[in-house]
């Protein structure tokens, strides 16, 4: 169990590249119409033409079609039901989880620019972010992350930094100097085997960057086509085409069969935690699930030192607060500033009062 435990969000990511949930479907879009995801281009033509048909309900409801997450939390409630606006096929429904799906990951995939060359240290803050968790291993505290993202860019920086990511799944050996790496949606290097004897969900963890390279010295790491050609270490059987990814909607709960090991190692880790960092994550009214993760997994015989939000929406401040009791409420502390500047990487004025993490922890 963990004495630390940081929790990551959206805009833990952002400086590597990648898009935003409200700006995610746009950013795709730009890519469909730049011809850079050929591959999948009906997957992604067929998302946008259901998003177009989802326009029809707003006469009804608000549906933020913008938002990737409101998108895939429609197409499963539609699932449900067994309709959405101008579809009533089952089958189309199906297809459409499947192409979003396959949105998100190429979305992501092809937005997130990873360092070849050795000068380069980059994601650069989230380099500095494992050299944090560096230094806390090396001085045996125990810490663990927790996030909400399906990208790369944070598991990249600990391979670099020859740190396993242990994602709580059945498939790793642990190694010497590992670390909880718990991601609650999936990731896009996760699959699941597509024999139904098994069914175990499993990480392609080469993480060698040889592709797409360019001038400036990024390149751009095609998982999905690797995790494709992946097969299932525990039957040998091929995985699902789809990489792994759960829908961040009350619903999670529909995939508990498969992810319900990931959830629990979460609520071990917060257990006996005794400082909780989040950064990056703007806790949406609708995730309740974060809600009862927090309440039932933190155990109150232990002593939570310390409760720190930063983010660049000052609106999140309140959020956590209705969250909080009033006894964790004194050790909140609410900082309205980037990951960038958590880390003490960004633009930092004197005389703000802003505690950076290292600072908190003392590495």
């Amino acid at each position: 169990m963990s004495k630390i435990v940081f929790v990551l969000g959206a805009g833990a990511s952002v400086h590597s590249g990648t898009p935003l949930m409200n700006n995610f479907l746009e950013i795709a879009q730009d890519l469909l119409r730049r011809g850079e995801v050929e591959e999948v281009k009906a997957d992604f033509e067929n998302v946008f033409e259901a998003v177009g048909k989802l326009h029809a309900a707003q006469s009804k409801a608000i549906i933020d079609t913008y938002n990737i997450e409101d998108v895939y939390a429609a197409f499963e409630m539609g699932k449900l039901l067994g309709r959405l606006p101008g579809i009533e096929e089952l089958d189309q429904i199906d297809g459409l989880i499947s192409s979003i799906k396959k949105v998100i990951g190429f979305t992501l995939e092809k937005t997130m620019m990873l360092p070849t060359k050795a000068e380069i240290n980059g994601p650069v803050q989230y380099d500095s972010f494992v050299d944090i968790i560096n230094t806390l291993l090396s001085q045996k505290v125990e810490c663990s992350i927790i996030t909400f993202n399906y990208d790369l860019g944070l598991d990249y920086s600990l391979y670099k930094r020859k740190i396993i990511p242990n994602y709580g799944l059945e498939d790793v050996r642990i190694g010497v100097k590992a670390i909880p790496y718990l991601k609650l949606h999936g990731s896009i290097n996760w699959g699941r085997c597509n024999n139904n004897s098994c069914r175990k969900v499993v990480a392609y963890r080469n993480f060698g960057v040889t592709e797409y390279q360019n001038d400036l010295g990024y390149s751009i790491l095609p998982m999905i086509s690797k995790l494709r050609k992946m097969k299932c270490p525990f039957c040998n059987n091929e995985l699902d085409k789809d990489p792994f990814i759960v829908p961040p909607t009350w619903n999670k709960t529909a995939f508990h069969e498969q992810i319900d090991i990931i959830w629990k190692k979460a609520a071990i880790e917060l257990k006996d935690s005794e400082q909780i960092i989040i950064i990056g994550y703007s806790f949406p009214p609708t995730d309740m699930f974060f809600r009862y993760l927090f309440a039932l997994g933190v155990d109150l015989k232990t002593i939570l030192k310390g409760f720190y939000v930063y983010n660049p929406d000052p609106e999140v401040e309140g959020r956590f607060r209705n969250l909080l009791s009033s006894g964790i409420e004194q050790r909140f502390h609410f900082y309205n500033v980037s990951f960038e500047n958590a880390i003490g990487q960004g633009p930092f004025l004197m005389g703000t009062n802003i505690e950076t993490i290292q600072s908190i922890l003392n590495v």
